[in-house]
């Protein structure tokens, strides 16, 4: 061979051991360095000597090879089934010479990094194929791959979930593909997804195991793994099929239907655009009439949802949000089997407020468990420093929390932050162990707090403790339900309680990581979607409503471990709080369940949460003091009685929430409440004694 084609691309690797540290080494060739890189073929010897001047030598010999040997990362592609054809890629990279390279044949194409690919046809599965290859040099070689045999079940099989139709003018359709695996044939994965007309309306390179695709058409849709990177994706197809694909169509939901999508954000400026510096507001329920028909804002702040033709009108359901755009409240706007889009421009009136938030994973003698909090800032204001503190029951050991805390003394975990942005949070997360001779059903009290530099009106919602049983044997996939007064597991109070806090909890108990999770929750109509917040999430998400009440969680390339490979981080958790829709009648029963995916198993079904609605029947000492409210239903009036002196003032909130009277009362006796003004609907009536608050709901005609 010529001399000339010995490209000085040698390594000797050298591991030294024994004598007395620090080493210094003389190679027969001058050089100095422990290893010996970018060197020719040839001999070369290595002599070490040690901090008490002993010494070793050995030598090595480098071989020259022609360029095929080092050729060794290429790509064959298979044949088709009953044909005799198939391809070979070069990765550059691997041949030893110096570049640019010629082939003989010349390539059929090259791949977006510049890396020739080769057709043979009439070549069967098996065959082997050989390429010359010339460098910069002159230097030649022979570079030799197998066709290999189909591949058309080389992976776990392609899924399409989360289809979501779309009207027929509009592109409001929506869809999941997962298990692309990577590991292919041109570095990928590489995709396409191709219209029924084969137009490629998306394409991508390395996207990950899971692709979701929104803004899509009603129509059938073909999706393509592993298409040829230069655009010739139909060179990959098999007798008129193609290599590796997956198919699913957009329902057409008909001609008379169209969408509202838009956003909603702060808008800082007031210009009624959403600039850089505009904080999205996400996870806002947004109410539209006649229906009502709710939606959500993603995490982005954006909203989406396709309605029949018709006209409607949008409102926000946060009363701390005020308006600035579109001036309309709600903003009316007509649906003509079009497009319309919407963006709510606001302000808040909420002053400095922080909230706490915190929910378990399950806790069971010698296993660890763990807690997901937040610290959210639910104001447009600056916190100033916050000091984030969770104090853990004594029983347990503390194994380790993300983000890393700042001290850690016993079981008292503190992070000290700089500042919580504006309607932003911080999510924490911290592994205990339950000790093994934890008695179960011993309970276990945990306190998240937090506290900030600059004063907050109020700080009522500053620390949350929860209070959870040590178990045994139990679902790990389950949803539970906790009423605000806490009061009964099973009852919810019509007198003493507001919310219903939910959490969602699951757990991979399969044989191999779980790449998604999705959770749907279909909520019963004795809930009000309108009061929907969303609360503490184990791991990343978004979130959607769906047709028929559906809430739908997506955590996508969640990627959670099976409990065989890591029980502790194969649980996860999302939790959501919410109102009854009111009036509430004593004997109502609130039931619902959730549905858990993994990939594309079957969904887990949790046992249903079951509250029943009751009025308190604790017995105060003295009078009564519980108002008695007629007549319910009512029109133009209500008469309140009560027999203790000290109750002073009412207020009257509508079904979202929203105070829509107030007025004080009489110092005993009978008071007249004027609710001419009301709206035909369900209220509830709110008093305060002074000492406590206690609650009425009723109905105006």
């Amino acid at each position: 061979m010529d001399p000339s084609c010995f490209s000085a691309t040698g390594v000797i690797d050298v591991f030294v051991t024994g004598g007395t540290p620090p080493y210094s080494y003389q190679w027969s060739n001058g050089a100095t360095t422990e290893d010996l890189i970018g060197v020719v073929a040839g001999y070369y010897e290595l002599t070490v000597t040690d901090a008490v001047s002993a010494q070793a030598t050995d030598g090595w010999t480098l071989v020259s090879v022609p360029l095929s040997s080092a050729a060794s990362a290429q790509d064959g592609h298979a044949s088709c089934v009953g044909s005799m054809s198939g391809r070979v890629q070069v990765i550059e990279w691997g041949i030893n010479g110096t570049p640019p390279y010629s082939y003989s044949p010349p390539p059929d194409g090259f791949d977006p990094q510049g890396d020739p690919y080769f057709e043979f046809f009439g070549t069967p599965p098996g065959s082997e194929v050989q390429i010359q290859v010339t460098d910069a040099l002159g230097c030649t070689g022979v570079l030799t791959e197998y066709i290999i045999a189909p591949q058309l079940s080389g992976g776990p099989q392609m899924t399409v979930t989360g289809i979501q139709g779309s009207c027929s003018n509009g592109s409001g359709g929506a869809a999941m593909v997962g298990n692309v695996y990577d590991g292919t044939f041109f570095g990928g994965p590489d995709y396409v997804l191709l219209d029924e007309a084969q137009f490629a309306v998306a394409s991508g390179f390395n996207a990950g195991n899971t692709i979701s695709f929104t803004g899509l058409a009603p129509g059938d849709y073909q999706f393509v793994r592993d298409w040829d990177p230069s655009g010739v994706y139909m060179a990959y197809s098999c007798n008129g099929i193609f290599f590796d694909q997956v198919g699913f169509t957009i329902p057409d939901l008909g001609p008379v239907c169209g969408a509202v999508s838009g956003s909603v954000f702060i808008d800082h400026d007031a210009d009624c655009t959403q600039d850089a510096v505009d904080i999205p507001v996400p996870f806002q329920v947004l109410e539209i009439l006649p229906g009502p028909v709710h939606t959500i804002t993603n995490s982005a702040g954006v909203f989406s949802i396709d309605l029949p033709d018709g006209s409607y009108i949008l409102g926000q359901t946060d009363p701390t949000l005020v308006q600035l755009c579109p001036v309309s409240q709600p903003v009316p706007f007509t649906i003509a089997s079009n497009q319309i889009e919407v963006h709510l421009a606001d302000s808040s009136t909420q002053p400095l407020d922080l909230m706490v938030d915190l929910d378990p994973g399950p806790m069971r003698p010698g296993f660890d468990g763990a807690y997901w909090g937040e610290v959210r800032n639910l104001s447009l204001q600056l916190t100033g420093t916050v000091s984030v503190t969770l104090t853990l029951d004594p029983v347990l050991d503390f194994l380790g929390a993300a983000p890393a805390p700042t001290s850690v003394t016993g079981n008292v975990i503190t992070w000290d932050l700089t500042e919580i942005a504006p309607l932003s949070d911080f999510d924490l997360s911290v592994q205990v162990h339950v000790p093994t001779t934890t008695p179960i059903g011993t309970p276990l009290s945990t306190t998240l707090s937090a506290t900030c530099s600059v004063a907050e009106t109020d700080i009522s919602n500053n620390t949350v403790a929860v209070v959870q049983q040590v178990t045994g044997s139990y679902d790990p996939n389950d949803k539970t339900a906790r009423t605000s007064s806490g009061s009964s597991d099973d009852l919810y109070y019509i007198d003493q309680d507001e919310w219903i806090d939910y959490v969602i909890r699951f757990q991979n108990t399969g044989t191999a990581s779980a790449i998604n999770v999705v959770i749907t929750d279909t909520l019963p109509v004795e809930l009000d979607m309108a009061t929907f917040e969303q609360g503490v999430a184990s791991h990343p998400f978004d979130i959607r409503f769906k047709a028929d009440r559906v809430v739908e969680w997506s955590f996508e390339n969640i990627n959670l471990p099976d409990s065989g490979a890591n029980e502790a981080a194969s649980h996860g958790l999302v939790s959501f709080r919410i109102r009854p829709q009111l009036p509430l009648l004593a004997g109502t029963v609130i039931e619902n369940t959730a549905n858990i995916y993994f990939d594309f198993n079957p969904p887990v079904i949790t046992e249903p949460s079951v509250l029943v609605a009751e009025v308190s029947t604790e017995v105060a000492e003295g009078p009564d003091p519980f108002p008695l409210l007629w007549p319910n239903p009512a029109e133009g009036a209500l008469f309140l009685s009560m027999d203790v002196g000290s109750l002073q003032a009412f207020m009257i909130l509508d079904p979202v929430g929203r105070v829509v009277k107030r007025g004080t009362l009489r110092p005993g006796g009978t008071s007249v409440i004027d609710i001419s003004g009301l709206s035909a609907g369900g209220y509830l009536l709110r008093t305060s004694t002074g000492e406590r608050t206690v609650q009425r709901a009723f109905i105006v005609r």
